[in-house]
């Protein structure tokens, strides 16, 4: 029997009158009553949330905010109509905002409690599909679960999250979304790379939304206090909320509970899913604790991330992480297992079966290499060819196993892709455009030198004979080859592999240039400071901002990236001669898409991060 009931939410919790105050969804409230004590830094153990106030600043202003999104909420408000309450100057609720309590473990240790040090959430609001969202305003103030930090966030922190969640719903990865992007108008101190170093920085809010920001580490507090009610009472509230699994209890085993397992299934093959995604895109988190792991799938707080340059298996973003590189590349699927693992130690404590969760963690583990050798096929153009172990020959044919032939054609694509140093993203948006010249007989392969981060790494002979081993498995799966199946491979391709991603030197340079507009509000007497060395937390000359020549208004700069990341798979005319001929593009084109240029691959706020913000 299920432990929530509904309520009337207005009767319970008074709200303030918000102009999206009918699309109010109350069942957490309901559910999980939040304590109303201090709201300095404190240990909690019988509450999951806490009752908190956000900081009201002095100036703060609208930096940019998502049209799409808000308008999936009530097309009729206007930002203007909620901007209040998203710059922390009213709540929807009288009693205020809230943060959640959760632990997790750290670079792989136990790490105790933490909770929502710097999110606060406003409220759960029902879309127009009558989807519940929950609204987090991050870098509102210190809440109890703050620890030693100030509860605020910097712009260059918000507004790389702010981006890069956006742009990663165009790319089709499940994340959390953002609505707004508001500077607060005053400074925070900040240590960039934890070396002693610390500067002023602007403020900012990064107003997220997600279907909950559940998180592996709620689950796994519970467990490690033995709260073994209030875990049941969290388990229930999101299968009924989320999962919707059927119960049917086993009355002869009041431990065992199949609807349990069955959620943590849906949370490992979401979790997984979205690995993958992340590992096919060259997508790098940075800092995969279980407190940042969402039971949602979803890609949850954008900190030290990054993108693949050239394939670096081996590639960490974060500075925090050079000594033990834990969560490099490589290692994302890996640490995902990981994770899950913990994750089940919490459900067990419910759920006393454990052999379910033993088999399912196990299966995963033995398929990851395949998933790494389908990651690869897939964006090819071959994973939909190839056929299952069992049934791996054509027609009976002995001589050629499209199955061994596939593994091997992955293994020296790999070969040639760490010794080259080409760009990830482009070279695989190339092999699209290859594809048009399929019945060229014989094939002569264009040279992608200029994809190079090296160029005397390039061995164009390597690629020419993985090429035509390429050419040799498609013609032979279709035998025959028609146009209209190249078109096929050609579209899956392009669906797979984009053209544009959000790489960390645009948004560095994006960074820098809206710090230097917004540096003008500041008071006068430190706006020199920050205009010097407020953009991301290092000294540089601002010649490295690409941008800065070529949009003059700084709010062009942040109106083109928005933009851009909402097509990034979109193919454009000019890509083909650019990508296999070197073609000559306008600047103000080629910044936006080309490889990342030599400053930005060691730059501090560029490919070297941390945890600080």
């Amino acid at each position: 029997m299920s432990l929530i009931t509904k309520t009337n939410t207005n009767q319970a919790f008074k709200l303030n009158p918000f102009p999206l105050h009918n699309q109010i969804d109350g069942d957490f409230l309901n559910a999980f009553n939040p304590e109303n004590g201090p709201q300095r830094p404190r240990q909690i153990n019988d509450f999951l949330a806490c009752w908190v106030k956000p900081d009201h600043f002095t100036n703060p202003k609208l930096i940019a905010y998502s049209e799409e999104l808000l308008a999936n909420f009530s097309s009729p408000v206007s930002i203007d109509d909620i901007l209040p309450y998203l710059s922390g100057h009213l709540t929807i609720y009288q009693q205020g905002a809230w943060a959640t309590l959760y632990g997790g473990h750290q670079f792989g240790n136990w790490a105790g409690q933490l909770g929502d040090g710097r999110a606060m959430t406003m409220a759960y609001l029902f879309d127009k599909q009558n989807q519940s969202w929950e609204w987090q305003i991050k870098g509102a103030g210190v809440t109890p679960f703050s620890r030693g930090g100030d509860g605020y966030a910097v712009l260059r922190s918000s507004l790389r999250e702010f981006l890069t969640s956006e742009a990663m719903h165009y790319l089709g990865v499940p994340t959390t979304r953002a609505l707004a992007l508001i500077s607060t108008g005053e400074l925070v101190e900040r240590d960039i790379l934890y070396t002693g170093n610390i500067q002023n920085e602007i403020g900012a809010l990064c107003i997220r939304v997600s279907p909950s920001f559940l998180r592996f580490g709620h689950f796994q507090f519970l467990a490690w206090k033995k709260n073994k009610d209030q875990l049941y009472k969290l388990l229930d509230y999101t299968n009924h909320k989320y999962f919707h699994i059927s119960k049917n209890e086993n009355a002869q085993n009041a431990n065992t509970h199949r609807w349990v397992f069955e959620m943590f299934k849906t949370i490992a093959d979401k979790t997984i899913n979205l690995v993958t995604q992340w590992l096919s895109l060259g997508f790098v988190h940075g800092v995969m604790n279980t407190d940042n792991m969402s039971i949602h799938g979803v890609t949850l707080d954008y900190g030290p991330f990054g993108w693949l340059d050239e394939f670096n298996p081996h590639f960490t973003p974060n500075s925090s992480d050079f000594r033990e590189f834990r969560y490099q590349y490589i290692n994302q699927y890996s640490v995902a297992l990981w994770n899950l693992e913990r994750l089940a130690e919490s459900f067990i404590l419910i759920d006393s079966h454990i052999k379910p969760y033993q088999d399912l963690l196990t299966h995963l583990s033995k398929k990851q290499d395949q998933v790494f050798i389908d990651i690869i096929l897939t964006k090819i153009g071959l994973k939909a060819l190839i056929k299952d172990e069992q049934d791996s020959n054509k027609d009976g044919d002995d001589s050629f196993d499209t199955n061994s032939e596939a593994k091997q054609l992955y293994i020296e694509l790999i070969l040639f892709l760490k010794s080259s140093k080409v760009d990830y993203t482009l070279f695989f948006r190339s092999l699209g455009h290859l594809l048009d010249d399929f019945f060229i007989k014989p094939q002569t392969w264009p040279c992608l030198k200029h994809l190079c981060y090296q160029n005397n790494n390039y061995n164009h002979a390597q690629l020419e004979s993985w090429l035509n081993r390429w050419k040799h498995l498609i013609l032979f799966i279709y035998n025959p080859l028609t146009q209209t199946d190249l078109e096929k491979i050609k579209n899956q391709m392009f669906q797979t592999n984009p053209l544009f991603i959000l790489r960390n030197h645009l948004l560095y340079s994006t960074i820098e240039s809206v710090t230097q507009d917004l540096s003008k509000d500041v008071s006068n007497d430190i706006s020199n400071d920050i205009s010097k060395d407020i953009t991301v937390g290092a000294a540089h000359s601002s010649s490295h901002n690409i941008l800065d020549n070529h949009n003059p208004n700084k709010n062009e700069i942040l109106n083109k990236i928005q933009t851009l990341i909402k097509t990034p798979y979109l193919q454009t005319k000019w890509e083909k001669n650019y990508l296999l001929n070197n073609a000559h593009l306008e600047l103000d084109i080629k910044i936006y898409y080309q490889p990342s240029p030599h400053w930005a691959r060691t730059q501090v706020g560029c490919n070297q991060l941390s945890c600080s913000s």
